[in-house]
């Protein structure tokens, strides 16, 4: 099993915009860096063989699943695999990098599906299976 190296984690607020808080974001923009941020709802899965072709470990993997639309129907040659994302949450200014490992085929415009440690992470243990206004950004 691959084992993909925890990511940090902090409360402090992301710097980007002049009000010192990300912009609001997108639901279908490019999400490509901080200024072109996207949001949506994040839910979380258990891992396994994801379409990136490696094995996902839904305890100890910080990794998402891009929606199947955004991603695109191929697998494997994704040329989002492996690409790092920052998630931010606004309510608590927590921050977590995560890695592109799968495609989420429930996801619509720019949620995001995460591994249940990386979905406690972003949501403060507080996410009841889903939670809205997730900023996302690929790096």
């Amino acid at each position: 099993t691959e084992a993909v190296a925890t990511s940090a984690v902090t409360t402090s607020a992301v710097a980007s915009s002049a009000a010192g808080s990300p912009p609001a974001g997108s639901t279908t923009g490019t999400c490509e860096g901080e200024s072109n941020t996207c949001v949506g709802d994040v839910t979380h899965w258990d891992g396994g063989l994801g379409a990136c072709g490696t094995t996902v470990d839904t305890n100890v993997d910080f990794a998402i699943a891009l929606p199947y639309q955004f991603m695109g129907t191929p697998s494997n040659t994704k040329p989002y695999c492996g690409r790092s994302v920052t998630l931010y949450q606004p309510t608590s200014g927590t921050t977590v990098q995560a890695t592109v490992r799968d495609k989420c085929m429930d996801c619509q415009d720019r949620a995001i599906d995460c591994t249940n440690v990386l979905f406690n992470q972003i949501t403060d243990n507080m996410g009841n299976g889903r939670m809205s206004g997730i900023q996302w950004w690929l790096n």
